[in-house]
């Protein structure tokens, strides 16, 4: 399968910033599997390869964490820039669960899903 435009663009500005995968993730607040699947263009589901999705919001971490222009990347994975409500310093403070357990985690996941629904049940 063939890269995508969007994946050529990070990857080369990753290697070019002289970025492992895994440290571009990390500045990106996405996990380093996810960092890979965006490169690539695809992601592989119960055996099957099926295309990458991602989101706006995504595409912003990644423009900052490599110092790209969040419009030519948007673009690239497929958003109209001028469609898309994203401030213009997108910030974020990744989440450390270290002595958590997975149960405590758990209830973590299962209150942002539902902070995620309230959102959605206001637009």
């Amino acid at each position: 399968m063939e890269q995508w435009e969007f994946g050529r663009l990070v990857q080369e500005a990753r290697e070019s910033a002289g970025l492992s995968k895994r440290e571009a993730a990390k500045r990106a607040g996405i996990s380093e599997a996810r960092w890979r699947q965006l490169e690539l263009g695809y992601e592989v589901i119960r055996q099957q390869t099926f295309p990458v999705k991602t989101t706006p919001e995504t595409v912003a971490h990644i423009a900052k964490a490599l110092g790209l222009s969040r419009d030519e990347l948007l673009v690239a994975a497929g958003f109209d820039p001028a469609m898309v409500d994203i401030p213009d310093e997108v910030t974020f403070e990744p989440v450390d669960f270290a002595g958590l357990t997975t149960d405590d985690i758990e209830k973590v996941r299962s209150y942002v899903a539902f902070l995620k629904s309230q959102k959605a049940a206001e637009a």
